[in-house]
């Protein structure tokens, strides 16, 4: 992980296939975010379809492991931009992913935070 943030280039492909791997056993926190956004991005943008979805489904089941939404606010603009990006892909896949995601933040930070 650490590798990928220093070298997105090379590394995001490792990156995002060991977090597509990872159970998480405990919630997700703030400073875990701060490793995982930077690399679910990087793949975001790529013109990869696979890093693209992959990123997707990464992004939705974290969400799903964060208590506090408030945790999550930092980073929506950043995760916001890529997930955009995808929901306007030529793929119908990757906009179906990404689509769940943006629900998944959605029903996690509430109308209030939005």
């Amino acid at each position: 992980m650490i590798e990928a943030l220093q070298n997105p280039f090379e590394k995001s492909n490792k990156a995002l296939e060991i977090l597509l791997k990872t159970r998480f056993s405990h919630f997700i926190d703030a400073p875990s975010l701060s490793i995982i956004v930077p690399i679910t991005d990087y793949c975001l943008r790529g013109r990869n379809s696979d890093l693209k979805a992959g990123a997707c489904q990464v992004i939705g089941s974290i969400v799903e492991l964060i208590i506090n939404p408030y945790d999550l606010i930092p980073y929506l603009r950043i995760i916001g931009t890529g997930l955009k990006v995808a929901l306007c892909d030529p793929l119908p896949e990757i906009r179906s992913i990404a689509a769940m995601a943006v629900g998944r933040i959605s029903a996690k930070i509430g109308k209030k935070n939005a």
